[in-house]
């Protein structure tokens, strides 16, 4: 049986931003499957300015991103970091959620970022230093 979304869980089912960025409806956060959860995440890159984009896998993405294999606009920008990650429920959700942080200002954004930070344990970890590390 899969894994529960444990430990970002708890601490996700009290947050909820206030910034126009939707919930989960009826369902807990915790009784999310790991295999079926979606991430909103924030990047940081090397020019400072910020991406946002939704994966399955954070440090897959990150990773991919800091090769420039993933997006465009990443490519041009390298990321240095993952600010912060989200966890979702579906596909739709994160999307949603997506476009409603790209539309927020960068305060706002930086705003989101400090308060989700702290519920991201272990992937905000990963650094662009620490992909090419793995990789060399």
């Amino acid at each position: 049986m899969p894994a529960t979304v444990s430990g970002v869980a708890s601490a996700v089912d009290h947050l909820y931003l206030g910034y126009g960025l939707p919930r989960y409806g009826n369902r807990r956060r915790s009784e999310v499957l790991l295999t079926q959860c979606w991430w909103l995440y924030l990047l940081v890159c090397r020019d400072g300015r910020t991406y946002a984009g939704i994966a399955t896998d954070v440090a897959g993405r990150f990773a991919a991103h800091s090769r420039g294999k993933g997006a465009k606009f990443t490519r041009s920008n390298p990321p240095v970091r993952v600010l912060a990650a989200q966890v979702f429920a579906s596909k739709s959700e994160a999307l949603k959620a997506e476009a409603a942080l790209k539309k927020l200002d960068r305060t706002k954004r930086l705003a989101w970022a400090r308060k989700c930070a702290a519920l991201s344990n272990g992937i905000l970890d990963r650094t662009a230093a620490d992909v090419r590390a793995e990789e060399g």
